[in-house]
């Protein structure tokens, strides 16, 4: 039997809620965190149109941001892609175009080079930036305030094939 991610995730999250599940330097996040805010970002992308086999783009360093964003992709059956953080311009254009991204997570740090290749990339409609103190790109969402402000992505269904 096979487990998808997010099924696995979210059955840690409810026997073990108060229990840590992520670590970065001081801040801890538990399972029932962890879940929680995977899933009101899970509620953003829906309504933003992705779902099932949709690419989602994490132009992250490490951090909770990663994982967080990781498993509210995983929670809508969408494709988690992986971009290093070195990548420079072209190479973004390449890899997010070639892999059909739709939507893109990213620190601020690395908001100039993602606000240079936005426009070049047809079927990006979602870009969400992490703030670190660098200034905003024109049409990102910021990554806490989603959090936030949004109720929790229902559970859904998945097949275990």
């Amino acid at each position: 039997m096979q487990m998808h991610f997010a099924s696995v995730w979210e059955a840690v999250a409810d026997q073990i809620p108060d229990r840590t599940a992520l670590v970065h330097g001081e801040l801890r996040r538990t399972w029932n965190e962890f879940d929680d805010r995977a899933a009101r970002l899970a509620r953003v992308l829906q309504q933003r149109g992705i779902g099932p086999d949709s690419k989602v783009a994490q132009y992250l360093y490490n951090g909770t941001e990663y994982l967080e964003s990781c498993f509210a992709t995983f929670k809508l059956g969408a494709v988690p892609i992986n971009v290093s953080y070195r990548y420079l311009e072209e190479e973004l254009v390449y890899l997010l175009d070639n892999a059909d991204v739709e939507a893109l997570f990213f620190h601020g740090a690395l908001g100039e080079r993602v606000a240079k290749v936005v426009d070049r990339l047809p079927k990006l409609r979602t870009i969400v930036q992490v703030d670190d103190g660098s200034p905003s790109i024109a049409g990102a969402l910021g990554y806490e305030e989603l959090i936030s402000s949004n109720q929790p992505a229902e559970r859904l269904e998945r097949a275990e094939n």
